[in-house]
């Protein structure tokens, strides 16, 4: 699998249903959403955005994927309340890696 063709991505957390609707609401005005990712050769694990990755999913929309590298520094990662403020983004892929929340894109 590519990481610019057909994709699967790795979402941090599940979704509350209330802020899952806004958040689609919002995107119908303001297009895709980027989501910061980081690409291990057949998958992308998101550093963030599980509400807009569920949105993009209900809306049919790709995601626009900023993508990472394992040691790239993450400064606002505010749902991650057991990481240090300042962390590297291999933590993050360490802590969603399990996450069993996954999303499939076409044409990315």
């Amino acid at each position: 699998m590519s990481k610019h063709n057909d994709i699967t991505i790795i979402a941090p957390n599940g979704i509350d249903e209330g802020h899952l609707e806004s958040v689609v609401e919002f995107m119908k005005i303001n297009g895709s959403p980027e989501i910061r990712a980081v690409w291990l050769g057949d998958v992308w694990v998101a550093l963030e955005g599980s509400h807009r990755l569920a949105a993009c999913d209900c809306l049919g929309v790709n995601p626009k994927i900023i993508e990472c590298d394992l040691d790239d520094d993450i400064t606002d990662h505010d749902f991650f309340d057991d990481l240090p403020d300042v962390v590297k983004a291999s933590a993050i892929v360490d802590y969603v890696a399990g996450s069993i929340y996954h999303y499939e894109f076409e044409g990315c």
